[in-house]
């Protein structure tokens, strides 16, 4: 869902002239695979701490949740999509 949103605040961009496609889909890719990285690497640790109970805290990969803060973040932020 936020790659979707992603993408189309690039090809709103598109639209308005600021950037070309190219451009456009260049940006959305790397931010993505950015994001994507992240996603994995929290995954992974997620994996490791639920064989090991012990390590398991508030601070733990389990509990973390970067891209529904980001996509709370920009939806709010964004005057195109009613609050």
């Amino acid at each position: 869902m936020l790659d979707a949103y992603m993408l189309g605040c690039q090809l709103r961009k598109v639209n308005a002239g600021e950037k070309s496609m190219a451009q456009a889909i260049q940006d959305f890719e790397k931010e993505m695979i950015a994001r994507a990285q992240e996603g994995v690497s929290l995954s992974r640790r997620a994996c490791f701490e639920v064989h090991d109970l012990d390590a398991i805290t508030e601070s733990s990969a389990l509990f973390q949740y970067p891209q529904i803060a980001r996509m709370e973040a920009a939806l709010s932020q964004d005057n195109s999509v009613p609050s």
